[in-house]
């Protein structure tokens, strides 16, 4: 009896002996040999063991970068609990694994980042494990793994950009050997954004399935990967989302994509402190879109708001000057394999989306609505003697019911044109680009004197008096545009010469006194036609060009338009001669001073001289 005492007595020495060394032992062990074990300096507050619950828990990690003194990560509890019992049949069974409070720095400087060592030792010890496994039956399992107030600090040192991510929270539960699915919850905040989503994971098959539920998410962040391809001083947006993704992690470019999306409070601001573009909100109903079967089924598309500012200064437009501000060339001229510059993971998610609309979205899209609402485009020259100003405001687009075999997605416009003017229209643009469409646009109560920038600077006259009613039909195949256009001014009146350096010297004022029919309007056909993608067509010169032409003529042709105006001869209106011995009117005199009279009752402003010849 007594040896069995003993011996109980020995047994339970031994297992007190261990509770109180182990803890410290393990302490000790992998704070020695830290640098043999993962090559860097590690340190834990505290260790503690129980046996018989299998409890282990870890205090206050700290592992450092590769210079020792900086820290790359810290947790304040890793917990874990293991039914020891089941080792026994082969079978790993760890009931928790706990994270508490982990704080990740992760920095990338170009092509390389500060854990790249730690992978290269894993991909080592991988290989090591998969050349020397000679049995695949042991079986694991793990009931629940949990990390909580996790905090990850992303830095791009090349880029100049921070991204922190706090709030991180990660529970997945029964993962085991017996089956391929991984299950996971994972939620983390941005500032007062919150993303929270929902994995499944299939090892068999190679696929995963995403839920994701975006609120608020800010675009702040990721300004410095906008500013080397645009410069810019203030670039922002919030993201919202709830969407589903199915995809493939073996074959990347296949994913099945539905769900909504709204980007609010979009805004670009240009160095100079101008708005560029802005708009109150993006909102996308993506019904399914799918890479594999190139389907892609919109329900409703929608911009609110939009605002865009054109300015055009001699130094050129705005747009442009942002762009020579950049500090690279566009996005899409970068090449992704050149291994002497790295491109950022967001950079190849921007590359990834160009070029999928580009090769696919073009052409087999379908939607239910696309629609912009209280647009605002507003448009400034700077060129001219006098800014010139172009207010549309109000404006709205509209495209209904677009079906994979409509080969145009048409819209119907409507504005109103600096507040007064009403401004109606179709837009009907090609899947295959804005290489063809087709425009129709009317444009109606617009005063002519908001005209007088361009008319004093290239004609010397302005505009005192007169009604726009506009009306131009454009069809665009393969950039070269046809275009048919009819300009009705009512009432015009022109104002005296006030610019004597106008580019176009055109006798405005008798010109438009002789294109006026009998209640004082002009009526004008104006045909353009040209390649847009010819880099010496200017749209704009070409229009100013046809105009001054038809004035031109009608300046240098008066008597045809007099003869139209009367239905007279046009020699009868290039002069009536009389005999100075004659002493009443011939009958051809008499019909040519009766047109004459009937021409000056319909245009009082010109004039009749007489003139003698000498004998």
């Amino acid at each position: 009896m007594r040896k069995w005492m003993w011996f109980v007595a020995a047994f339970v020495l031994i297992v007190l002996t261990l509770i109180v060394a182990i803890p410290p032992g393990l302490k000790w062990y992998l704070e020695e040999h830290d640098q043999e074990l993962i090559g860097r300096e590690l340190t834990l507050e505290d260790v503690s063991l129980n046996l018989f619950t299998g409890r282990l828990g870890l205090q206050e990690i700290t592992l450092y970068e590769a210079n020792a003194t900086d820290t790359f990560f810290f947790a304040q509890h890793l917990g874990a609990q293991l039914a020891w019992t089941k080792l026994f049949r082969d079978q790993l069974h760890m009931r928790e694994i706990m994270l508490d409070a982990p704080k990740v720095r992760i920095i990338q400087q170009g092509s390389t980042f500060n854990f790249d060592d730690l992978i290269q030792l894993t991909n080592t010890e991988s290989e090591y494990q998969d050349s020397t496994s000679s049995s695949n039956s042991f079986r694991w399992q793990i009931d629940t793994i949990s990390l909580k107030q996790g905090t990850i600090h992303y830095q791009d040192q090349l880029i100049g950009s921070q991204l922190v991510l706090d709030s991180l929270r990660v529970a997945a539960p029964q993962l085991s050997s017996q089956s391929s699915l991984v299950p996971a919850q994972i939620s983390f905040n941005s500032g007062e954004g919150t993303w929270t989503n929902e994995v499944l994971i299939n090892l068999q098959q190679e696929s995963y399935t995403l839920r994701s539920d975006i609120t608020n998410w800010s675009l702040q962040p990721f300004t410095p990967y906008v500013l080397p391809h645009i410069g810019l001083a203030d670039f922002g947006s919030q993201l919202g989302a709830q969407f589903s993704l199915v995809g493939s992690y073996a074959q990347t470019d296949s994913i099945a994509l539905n769900g909504t999306f709204q980007l609010q409070d979009f805004r670009m601001t240009n160095l100079e402190e101008d708005s560029l573009l802005a708009w109150n909100e993006l909102s996308i109903t993506i019904d399914s879109a799918n890479t594999a079967t190139q389907h892609y089924n919109f329900g409703n598309i929608k911009l609110e708001r939009p605002y865009l500012l054109f300015e055009l200064s001699p130094q050129g437009d705005n747009f442009t000057q942002a762009l020579q501000q950049s500090k690279t060339d566009s996005l899409v001229q970068q090449d992704v394999q050149d291994s002497t510059e790295f491109t950022s993971p967001f950079e190849y998610l921007a590359l990834y989306i160009y070029e999928l609309t580009q090769a696919y979205l073009s052409t087999s899209y379908v939607a239910d609505t696309i629609s912009v609402e209280e647009g605002v485009l507003e448009y400034q020259d700077y060129t001219l003697n006098d800014p010139f100003s172009m207010y549309l405001s109000d404006l709205s687009a509209l495209a209904t019911d677009i079906s994979q075999q409509d080969e145009f997605a048409d819209f119907d416009i409507t504005s109103k044109v600096n507040r007064k003017g009403d401004l109606t229209g179709n837009l009907q643009i090609s899947r295959s680009g804005i290489n063809n469409m087709e425009l129709n646009v009317q444009i109606q109560n617009l005063a002519v004197g908001d005209l007088n920038a361009y008319t004093t600077h290239y004609m010397g006259h302005p505009f005192l008096n007169g009604d726009i009613f506009f009306v131009s039909n454009n069809s665009i195949k393969d950039y070269y545009l046809e275009s048919k256009n009819n300009l009705f001014v009512g009432e015009i009146e022109v104002g005296d010469k006030t610019n004597q350096t106008a580019e176009y010297r055109v006798p405005m004022k008798l010109a438009v006194a002789l294109l006026r029919d009998t209640k004082g309007n002009v009526d004008l056909d104006v045909p353009i036609n040209g390649d847009l993608n010819d880099p010496d067509y200017y749209l704009g010169r070409i229009i100013l060009n046809e105009i001054a032409n038809v004035l031109v003529k009608a300046a240098t042709s008066p008597y045809r338009l007099m003869a139209n105006l009367t239905g007279g001869n046009e020699e009868d209106f290039k002069s009536v001669n009389f005999d100075a011995t004659s002493y009443e009117l011939t009958n051809q005199q008499e019909r040519k001073l009766r047109d004459v009279v009937n021409l000056l009752e319909k245009k009082p402003e010109l004039k009749v001289y007489l003139d003698r010849q000498p004998s």
